[in-house]
């Protein structure tokens, strides 16, 4: 393949059979001097480009110079093609993502302390609520055990079951193996009597009956047992607990919204605006200023922009003076 020199600085371009057949015009990379090449010829002269003074002054210089590079073969510049961005690598997208993964991990983190220190605080409350309700009847049915007013028990024992959380009552020997009497609830949750041992998840709380004798003595006389179930305790623990997940949605669906409008608003349309600046730049139209709307970096990046626009200006504005009127 051959080649010609510009005749100014002396820079080589390779040149093709083809191109040898046929004038062929284009402007030296270096210098910004025309070279043109006719058919069959060997020497190529370089030719200078003239700009009519008051084209300069009326379009410019970026508007002149610019479009007769575009036309050159090797300074061609192709019209920019605006490329979609995949949703997963957009600015929005990822950085709402790191925000709603952190929000998610905080707000479990909170619902799993709250969820613990609530079962916690709830079930010490069974464990009091027991205590006092086992005291309560101790006392109660003291006279009845004594006497073995056996309605009079039954009485007591269906009173202290008004509490749902209250599962079984039994009254014991003083021995704590037989069971007097007692009541507590079937499948339905209703209340039938009762003289078998109670199984299965409960707190329980145990008290000593205990009566005046005649020597003003304490005497022991029997015991009560009192069973709590912690069923609606769960139940609250788990409403509480679906109630957070559900904020943490409700939040986390907040946040996406508005981090993505305000993303879009402080960064995604200032960049897409210096983008369509930058391809227009690419194309030549150095004549269009840059807008500078904001100070933070997105402004400092209009900034440079706006300087790299003047700055090529000038520089094809001195390539143009070097070519003679």
């Amino acid at each position: 393949m051959d080649s010609i020199t510009c005749a100014t600085c002396g820079k080589r371009y390779p040149i093709d059979a083809e191109m040898r057949k046929k004038a062929v015009s284009f402007q030296c990379k270096e210098c910004g001097s025309k070279i043109h090449l006719s058919p069959s010829s060997s020497s190529p002269a370089p030719k200078p480009a003239a700009h009519h003074p008051e084209s300069l002054k009326r379009h410019g210089p970026s508007s002149t110079a610019f479009s007769h590079a575009a036309d050159n073969v090797d300074l061609r510049v192709k019209n920019p093609e605006t490329k979609e961005i995949a949703l997963s690598d957009r600015i929005q997208t990822r950085f709402s993502l790191i925000l709603v993964l952190l929000t998610t991990t905080i707000l479990l983190v909170f619902a799993v302390y709250n969820y613990l220190s609530t079962k916690s605080r709830l079930n010490a409350e069974l464990e009091q609520f027991a205590d006092i309700t086992a005291t309560r009847l101790s006392k109660y049915v003291a006279e009845s055990l004594w006497s073995l007013d056996y309605p009079a028990l039954d009485d007591s024992l269906r009173s202290e079951m008004m509490a749902r959380q209250i599962d079984a009552v039994l009254i014991r020997d003083r021995d704590g193996k037989t069971v007097y009497t007692g009541i507590t609830r079937d499948k339905d949750w209703e209340i039938v009597p009762t003289k078998n041992e109670i199984t299965g998840a409960f707190i329980q709380n145990r008290k000593t009956i205990a009566r005046k004798s005649a020597s003003n003595k304490m005497d022991e006389i029997g015991l009560v047992d009192v069973y709590v179930t912690d069923k609606f305790m769960n139940q609250e623990t788990m409403r509480l607990l679906i109630n957070t997940l559900i904020t943490v949605f409700c939040v986390n669906f907040l946040i996406v919204i508005l981090v993505s409008i305000l993303l879009k608003k402080m960064i995604v349309r200032p960049i897409i605006g210096l983008k369509e600046t930058a391809n227009r730049i690419s194309l030549g139209e150095l004549d269009v200023p840059v807008r500078i709307q904001s100070k933070n970096e997105i402004g400092q990046l209009a900034e440079a922009f706006e300087r790299m626009r003047i700055s090529l200006s000038y520089a094809l504005k001195r390539l143009q003076d070097r070519d003679p009127l």
